[in-house]
């Protein structure tokens, strides 16, 4: 099992070498992605969690109607993945496959299957409240809650992404 979850994470780290080939700096959504990064990276160390949250949901949120629609969501994978091919290599191997992963994830459920393991009341919208359920955030930075076994329910996490979250694991 070990093996086959290498082998899975080697592949899902495989992906950016592939893509870089093809990506630039100019494919859409890189540029964005680099600017909210640089305006929201240190804010993000230090700020208390629901701030920084609420800073990348505004990111995502293009209508401003204070959800994530499946049109977002997807617009959002497509920015994350022309910025991820482009940028990856310059990324901290942990940080490369931790992003990697994820997209591997994303794509392999699909995101209408995200977006419904996050929508809690079926409306076609994901809220702050439903996308942060397993996380209490509070005044301290969010790398900090996430680190916390009792802010972050990883065990909901782990159901909501199902035999998929094994692969998280390998990478901690």
């Amino acid at each position: 099992m070990k093996r086959h979850l290498a082998r899975l994470l080697l592949a899902a780290t495989a992906f950016p070498a592939i893509a870089a080939a093809a990506a630039t700096a100019n494919d859409p959504g890189t540029a964005e992605i680099d600017r909210f990064l640089a305006a929201n990276r240190e804010f993000c160390r230090t700020a208390p969690s629901g701030d920084c949250v609420d800073r990348g949901l505004a990111f995502a949120d293009t209508d401003g109607d204070g959800a994530i629609s499946l049109a977002e969501t997807r617009r959002l994978r497509a920015f994350v993945g022309n910025w991820y091919a482009a940028r990856s290599e310059s990324l901290h191997r942990k940080d490369q496959a931790t992003i990697g992963l994820s997209i591997w994830v994303a794509d392999s459920l699909g995101l209408e299957r995200v977006m419904q393991l996050f929508d809690s009341d079926g409306d076609g919208l994901v809220t702050r409240a439903e996308l942060t359920a397993d996380v209490k955030l509070d005044e301290r930075p969010l790398p900090e809650v996430l680190a916390d076994s009792e802010a972050f329910d990883r065990k909901a996490m782990e159901r909501r992404l199902g035999p998929y979250a094994a692969l998280f694991k390998t990478i901690r």
